[in-house]
């Protein structure tokens, strides 16, 4: 624990063994500067990273109350840092928030089979062919995918339960 700018900064390893530094706040957002409240916060830190690390903590259960909106942010960050082209983050941003709005998933723990299956009927219904309807399949399995192994907010793939249209049954365009 040390003294930057007159609030406190913590270094502890947390449940997986990442090394973690940051800003000691509160749960208001606060940044602390006391040293009582920054051992306190400390200490809850450490329970806390024991627990994760004996497998007490459910990351999963954790987030579920994380907006999806955050989540796409945080998901097309990643895939701009990762230079993907501006057309597709552009596209897979419009795809994914179409998904999110129709299918009324605001939160992480709304992102499930269910409301999958339904915006994909949704998306088919609009009268897309089957290669559209696989696009947005697509692009929902990308992020949460990427939301079990990078962040781990999820334990899951949700998508995977859904089925792949048959592009070859309907083809609009031959290409």
């Amino acid at each position: 624990m040390s003294v930057k700018a007159g609030f406190y900064r913590v270094r502890y390893r947390d449940g997986h063994g990442e090394l973690q530094d940051h800003v000691l706040t509160l749960p208001t957002g606060a940044k602390v500067a006391d040293k009582a409240v920054a051992e306190a916060e400390l200490g809850k830190l450490l329970k806390r990273a024991e627990r994760e690390a004996a497998g007490m903590i459910d990351r999963a259960v954790d987030n579920a109350t994380m907006p999806m909106l955050v989540l796409l942010a945080r998901y097309i960050r990643h895939l701009r840092r990762n230079r993907c082209s501006r057309a597709h983050v552009d596209q897979v941003r419009a795809y994914i928030k179409w998904s999110v709005d129709n299918g009324e998933m605001i939160r992480l723990a709304d992102l499930n089979e269910d409301r999958v299956d339904k915006v994909l009927g949704k998306v088919a219904d609009k009268g897309s062919s089957p290669r559209t309807v696989n696009v947005y399949r697509r692009c929902l399995y990308s992020l949460a995918e990427w939301a079990i192994k990078v962040p781990r907010v999820m334990d899951r793939n949700p998508v995977v339960a859904t089925e792949r249209r048959d592009e070859k049954a309907d083809t609009r365009k031959m290409r």
